[in-house]
């Protein structure tokens, strides 16, 4: 089992959105990070505001609405330079889909993905 960080950077200019950008690996061909099943995800805030991702569907427009300790629900609001709580423990949504897609709660315009293998 591994654990990986998805940073939470400013967007490029300060009316851009946040970005989530996977650390120790080369994001997917679509930003995604790659995981395996049963590995930690967590968050690191390097913004000036709080952040929450949520799990949604594949529009990024309808969260998942998990509660806490769930197997969807992935963190906590996390304030500016401070990590996720708690970790996330990856698992894919099916045995066919193995994309999780997510969006900052605060923020919708901001999302990621992550693929579960």
């Amino acid at each position: 089992m591994a654990t990986w960080m998805i940073n939470i950077e400013p967007g490029a200019t300060p009316k851009d959105p946040a970005k989530f950008v996977p650390q120790l690996q080369p994001p997917g061909p679509n930003g995604e990070a790659n995981v395996s099943k049963g590995d930690l995800v967590n968050w690191f805030n390097a913004t000036g505001t709080n952040h929450q991702p949520e799990a949604t569907d594949s529009t990024f427009q309808n969260p998942v609405n998990a509660p806490p300790g769930s197997g969807f629900y992935l963190s906590n609001v996390i304030a500016p330079n401070t990590s996720s709580r708690p970790d996330w423990k990856a698992v894919a949504p099916s045995q066919t889909q193995k994309t999780v897609y997510y969006r900052c709660n605060l923020h919708p315009q901001e999302h990621g993905m992550i693929v579960v293998t």
